[in-house]
């Protein structure tokens, strides 16, 4: 998931969570080093910048889609294509087009837990010894008790919690469980091997497992064991895929155990529903020509993937190219619900540009299209060129997919896409179909229903006109919103309100046409209204804003 955000899977919540920006591949690894550090060097500059004031600071705001990347797979567009009855396969076969499942060869990962660190704690669960693998003696544990252990000169020293000296080592030791015996790395248990070693006068963890087992732990981390199991198991494909990739022999580990390669929190994380996941899709992996594909994924694409080279550059991939996502429309991040807000000086601040903002304009998008590059206009004339990482990185955005509006300007009309390529792979949408519709107004005229559904579209940027007949007569819904909780719709009845437009929640029928699968929304997404709202967005008559059908204009 390289420079993604993923989904938690933590009891709680399916909130993404990761801010952390990764690319998943050793040779990658060293390109992200060189991104990180130019991204702090461009925002670094803020720390340095003057903060300048304005008697009416304009106020930006940007709106956008998606969190993470946009590359590969969306975990929340894959949770409502198994809502939709797609498998697995066919979910694969979506995000990653003209490649195939194939089974693979299983083998051993080796995840580093820790690295570079002054001391840790190790044990077993169950059964178990420690091995100086120096000397080959073994030193019996006990059962969950944390024993410590520090570097100490060109291996390791084991402690217990008394602080008798258990092992003193010159080289790495390794935790071996026996039997039904797991090992504990700061008191969480982990399957597979646990192997110490000193660098440089600090320690690493290193724990060696089955890939399978690894999965384990790795399905659960990275999305709800609650979802729908088609969705469970294409994160476990996606996960194998991608590990299988990582592999690298002359390395000293092949995967860390964050979002940096893949969120892992070994046993503990472990559930029945991912283990079946694991356990459907044994061996399976993602190939392209009998290779085996490096599958990213990342929370949520928008509503579009993007083609690799827009993102990361280099050689443009023909199972990494756009393509147009309605599966992702119940994402929470699927469109921004509340778009971040700063003034010109703190735009300056944070991009580092030594001086205050007075415009952002975007001047090369992807097909998605997420920024690929934009001109910041400085207060003094000056024209500073960033691209949409830098900016993302800088003001702690979702993703590169956004547009900018001034409080000085008119709302902002949301970016078209490009052409995507199509996919090879046949896959057939069933849109969403909401249980609850926001009414704003009704209509037997079309044209004025569609006239109208523009201007709230300004607001709540999913507003669509369904058509019912009612006793023999055409009569049209100008409806804010379609969603499966009502919960939402009161939502978008309050901000709503704020505007001054009057709604009604209404149940959808079984009926009404569905959707167009670019228009779906499962949440309620508005625009936050201002302190006064512009007379061009207040309703046109108190028939409209109650919700009554108007006269025909």
């Amino acid at each position: 998931m390289p420079f993604g955000h993923h989904l938690s899977a933590r009891p709680t919540t399916t909130s993404p969570v990761g801010t952390q920006q990764r690319r998943r591949h050793a040779v990658v690894r060293r390109a992200v080093v060189s991104a990180v550090a130019a991204t702090a060097l461009v925002c670094g500059v803020a720390a340095q910048a003057g903060a300048q004031t304005s008697a009416t600071p304009v106020t930006f705001t940007f709106y956008g889609r998606g969190n993470g990347h946009g590359i590969g797979m969306s975990q929340w567009g894959a949770e409502g294509a198994a809502l939709q009855g797609l498998s697995a396969a066919q979910i694969m076969a979506f995000y990653f087009p003209g490649t195939t499942l194939s089974v693979v060869p299983t083998t051993t990962i080796r995840v580093q837990l820790a690295g570079y660190a002054a001391q840790f704690g190790i044990g077993v669960s169950g059964t178990g010894h420690l091995l100086d693998v120096a000397t080959g003696a073994q030193f019996a544990l006990s059962s969950g008790v944390n024993y410590t252990v520090r570097p100490s000169g060109t291996g390791a020293v084991v402690t217990n919690p008394a602080g008798t000296v258990i092992d003193r080592s010159t080289g790495p030791v390794e935790v071996v469980p026996t039997g039904t015996g797991l090992a504990e790395f700061n008191g969480a248990p982990y399957r597979g091997l646990l192997t110490v070693s000193e660098s440089g006068g600090t320690i690493s963890a290193i724990n060696s497992v089955a890939l399978e087992s690894y999965l384990r732990g790795v399905v659960p981390s990275e999305m709800p064991s609650s979802w729908v199991p088609a969705a469970l198991q294409a994160q476990a494909i996606a996960a194998r895929s991608y590990a299988l990739r990582s592999v690298h022999p002359s390395a000293s580990f092949d995967v860390y155990s964050d979002t940096r390669s893949q969120e892992y929190l070994g046993v503990n994380a472990e559930a029945a529903s991912t283990d079946a996941a694991v356990s459907a899709t044994n061996s399976e992996a993602v190939t392209y020509n009998g290779a085996v594909v490096e599958t990213f994924f990342a929370a949520s694409d928008g509503g579009q993937t993007e083609n690799i080279a827009n993102v990361w550059g280099g050689t443009p991939q023909p199972y990494y190219v756009s393509v147009v996502d309605p599966y992702d429309a119940i994402a929470p991040s699927h469109l921004w619900r509340s778009p971040p807000q700063f003034t010109g000086a703190q735009l300056g601040s944070l991009l580092g540009t030594g001086g205050v903002v007075t415009s952002v304009n975007v001047v090369k998008r992807g097909v998605s299209p997420r920024v690929m590059l934009a001109d910041v206009t400085l207060q003094s004339g000056a024209v500073i060129p960033m691209t949409g990482s830098d900016i993302e990185a800088c003001l702690g955005l979702s993703s590169t997919w956004f547009w900018v509006g001034q409080s000085n300007l008119p709302l902002p009309t949301e970016p078209a896409g490009g052409a995507p390529a199509t996919p090879t792979a046949k896959v057939v949408v069933h849109p969403i179909l909401g249980s609850y519709m926001l009414l704003v107004a009704k209509s037997s005229n079309r044209a004025w229903a569609n006239r109208l559904a523009q201007r709230v579209r300004r607001i709540a940027p999913g507003t669509q006109v369904i058509s019912r007949r009612v006793n023999w007569r055409r009569v049209y819904l100008v409806v804010a919103l379609r969603t499966n909780s009502r919960g939402s719709a009161t939502n978008g009845q309050t901000t709503l309100r704020k505007w001054g437009w009057r709604t009604t929640v209404i149940r959808a029928l079984r009926s009404d046409p569905a959707p167009r699968p670019s228009s779906i929304e499962t949440v309620a997404v508005f625009v936050a209204p201002p302190a006064v709202v512009p007379a061009s967005l207040l309703p046109g008559t108190p028939s409209v804003a109650s919700g009554a059908a108007p006269p025909p204009k």
